[in-house]
């Protein structure tokens, strides 16, 4: 029963790692109202997250005898420049017959978008399948002897939450996050106040994220001020 519980909690968040990319795919195909400064934005991050979730898309999809028409090489152009090794290696194929070659590099772009998206579909289908089946089969068993199924979140300390989260900020900004709503308390006050652990993680998880964002913008300034000298 445990470890059956464990295979579905892991499916989910593996589900909603790939539901977030594949959403910012969709959102790249339908672009119509973005400026282009932002597409550009968008469509890097949304790579880069691909980039960073390659293992878990690749090892899914084989598991799931899923065809991966695309890869690495592939993205990787779309994130940093075609170089010109893969310039010359697309102009001497055959994948674009009759195509001006002034055209070839905007129309691999689009089927590399095309191509992940699909696969990100396709996984999802696959993903979802799987946690409805484990969700039946968990919901029976504890039907079975007459309970719910429990919902159980750790609680921890303001000073637990600090640490959590990787210190450089007071425990009194903990209770200002949960008054701001941005984390979760148990409803408590005084001595017997304690954060959601699950909060607490959705947060850490949610600053990492910003941070690395911030990072990758920072690195393609640069790369770009390069490029101008």
């Amino acid at each position: 029963m445990k470890e059956e519980m464990a295979v579905q909690v892991c499916a989910k968040a593996e589900y909603q790692q790939i539901k977030n990319i594949y959403d910012g795919f969709r959102d790249l195909i339908d672009y119509q109202g973005q400026r282009e400064s932002d597409y550009i934005y968008n469509q890097k991050k949304v790579f880069l997250n691909l980039n960073r979730y390659w293992p878990l898309i690749e090892r899914l999809a084989k598991e799931s005898n899923i065809e991966l028409k695309v890869g690495p090489d592939d993205y990787k152009n779309t994130i940093f420049g075609f170089d010109r090794k893969a310039i010359a290696r697309l102009y001497d194929s055959d994948r674009y017959p009759g195509v001006p070659t002034e055209q070839i590099l905007g129309l691999e772009e689009k089927a590399v978008k095309a191509n992940c998206h699909c696969l990100l579909s396709d996984i999802l289908l696959k993903l979802e399948d799987f946690i409805e089946q484990e969700f039946e089969i968990e919901q029976n068993e504890f039907a079975e002897i007459g309970k719910q199924l429990p919902i159980k979140d750790e609680e921890l300390t303001n000073e637990q939450a600090v640490e959590l989260l990787g210190g450089g900020i007071s425990a009194s900004t903990i209770s200002k996050w949960v008054k701001a709503g941005s984390l979760k308390g148990n409803g408590c006050k005084g001595r017997q106040h304690r954060v959601l652990k699950s909060s607490v993680l959705l947060l850490k998880h949610e600053r990492q994220e910003q941070h690395k964002l911030k990072d990758a913008k920072d690195k393609m300034n640069i790369e770009a001020l390069k490029e101008k000298k």
